[in-house]
């Protein structure tokens, strides 16, 4: 289901068929309900608008292939980050979202990270976390204190980055916010780089 242009689509996501697969929608749309009742053959699922969706991260269902969820609008997702299903490798979420936890136990084949919003993630507790495949990694919200940043910049530069666009964005919440250096230069000077932005 592919539907672009300056739609006002509405309806909620458990109406969905359990058969969809792929659902790209743009435009000003009003779709809401929970990501519990989300189909679970879908692959890729981007919903733009001023959409209402809810739900806690823990309640998706088991996909059965890798999924890419994109959410924009006044969205309250909330639950424990290290609760993500396995097989969702990107996740983007905008909105009123209050998700909390340990980022470092995400789970460890995560490419995509973009959540924003009054979420509370803010610590990184295991720097000997390996990731296989990161790609853009986006929290925005409570921020990080300076010991977590630096244990983040020793498990990411010692994990893989891949794909075209690599990021790192963080907010920090000391002075200084990190004193991890070699971590902070070993991502830049990456061989597939990796712009970095702590503010």
């Amino acid at each position: 289901l592919q539907v672009f242009g300056n739609n006002t689509i509405f309806g909620d996501l458990s109406g969905l068929s359990n058969t969809v697969t792929l659902i790209q929608i743009g435009g000003n749309n009003t779709i809401s309900g929970n990501i519990s009742t989300l189909p679970p053959n879908l692959t890729l699922l981007e919903l733009g608008g001023n959409n209402t969706i809810t739900g806690d991260i823990a309640n998706m269902v088991n996909f059965v292939n890798s999924v890419f969820l994109y959410f924009t609008g006044q969205n309250t997702i909330y639950g424990n980050i290290q609760n993500l299903p396995s097989n969702i490798k990107n996740l983007v979420i905008d909105g009123n979202n209050i998700i909390s936890g340990d980022l470092s136990l995400v789970h460890l084949n995560i490419e995509n990270l973009s959540i924003r919003g009054n979420n509370t993630i803010s610590i990184f507790s295991n720097s000997s976390r390996i990731f296989t495949g990161l790609n853009l990694i986006d929290i925005l919200g409570s921020g990080f204190n300076s010991t977590n940043i630096n244990r983040l910049l020793t498990s990411y530069s010692n994990s893989t980055w891949i794909g075209s666009g690599r990021a790192l964005r963080l907010k920090g919440t000391s002075t200084p916010k990190y004193t991890n250096t070699s971590g902070y230069n070993a991502l830049l000077n990456n061989p597939n780089f990796v712009n970095v932005t702590i503010n």
